[in-house]
């Protein structure tokens, strides 16, 4: 028998708290390495990460409500604010020496890492 599916908010959780633990592991392995400044790289382009998937998880049960041109302009907005987010965190840490911007870009794909590694793991609800 298969499984039941869950609701989109436990899945966005689920996904937002495995992303989480994975960055969190990351960066406290990566200060006991002594690379204190790779672990700000993966804390900041984590965190961009997250930001970027609670605001995409947010509009995406609005987007089935809202049609025509609002609603284009209204997912245009929040794909250009969620950009903006990523951009302004690469261009802090390229400019900040205490932040690896080296470790900051992998980072900002986390929850993508996450979504692809529990799909072809099989372990994708």
């Amino acid at each position: 028998m298969g499984s039941q599916p869950i609701s989109f908010t436990r899945f966005v959780r689920n996904v937002f708290i495995r992303s989480l633990v994975l960055l969190l592991l990351i960066a406290a392995l990566l200060i006991l390495a002594g690379k204190k400044p790779w672990a700000k790289g993966v804390v900041l382009g984590g965190t961009a990460s997250l930001v970027n998937l609670l605001l995409m998880a947010g509009g995406i049960p609005g987007q089935f409500y809202t049609q025509g041109a609002r609603g284009a302009r209204r997912a245009a907005g929040k794909y250009a604010l969620r950009m903006m987010i990523m951009a302004a965190t690469l261009v802090y840490a390229g400019m900040n020496d205490s932040i690896t911007l080296g470790a900051a870009i992998p980072a900002l794909f986390v929850t993508q890492a996450v979504l692809l590694f529990e799909e072809f793991s099989g372990k994708s609800e």
